[in-house]
């Protein structure tokens, strides 16, 4: 990402205003080869290497969860434009969740408005091909899930009953 700052005068010379402006370059992402457990049970979901880091969509980690105390559900609404998560709810499914990618047509920076139990959220999400990919680790933050790491069987592992520790490691 590449920022860039534009100072604006007004013409009279009154009034000078700021704005930042923000490019994300080399959007290339990739299959995940990453596989993904929750509580020691390996799931199939959707992922995204963008930039060295692995993105999952939303909906495949609110299924997997289901049924764990660390669940919540996840709505769109059309005329709001906002994805609401909600916790310790059981996550409905609308389809096309747990479907592996292969290939993708776009991929942009999200600009997708989010709230957490009524409580607007800033995370990074890529929109790619329709669907909204969140970093595992920010989920996990929100909610509260342990994660754990191992890159040498390259496993992301979900814990349920552990708490959220901030990681280091780069995936």
């Amino acid at each position: 990402t590449t920022s860039f700052v534009f100072t604006v005068t007004a013409a009279d010379g009154s009034t000078t205003s700021s704005y930042t402006v923000s490019v994300v370059r080399g959007l290339n992402p990739v299959v995940s080869t990453w596989k993904l457990r929750v509580n020691g049970v390996e799931v199939t979901c959707a992922a995204w290497n963008i930039n060295g880091f692995n993105y999952f969509k939303l909906r495949d980690i609110a299924l997997a969860l289901k049924g764990t105390p660390k669940h919540f559900n996840v709505t769109y609404n059309n005329a709001t434009r906002v994805i609401s998560m909600i916790s310790n709810q059981d996550y409905v499914t609308v389809g096309g969740e747990m479907v592996k990618p292969t290939t993708y047509k776009k991929c942009v920076l999200s600009n997708q408005m989010m709230m957490v139990d009524n409580r607007n959220i800033n995370l990074t999400a890529y929109n790619v091909d329709g669907n909204n990919y969140f970093m595992l680790r920010e989920i996990g933050e929100l909610f509260n899930f342990g994660i754990t790491y191992d890159s040498i069987t390259r496993y992301m592992d979900i814990n349920t009953s552990t708490v959220y520790i901030p990681i280091t490691d780069p995936q």
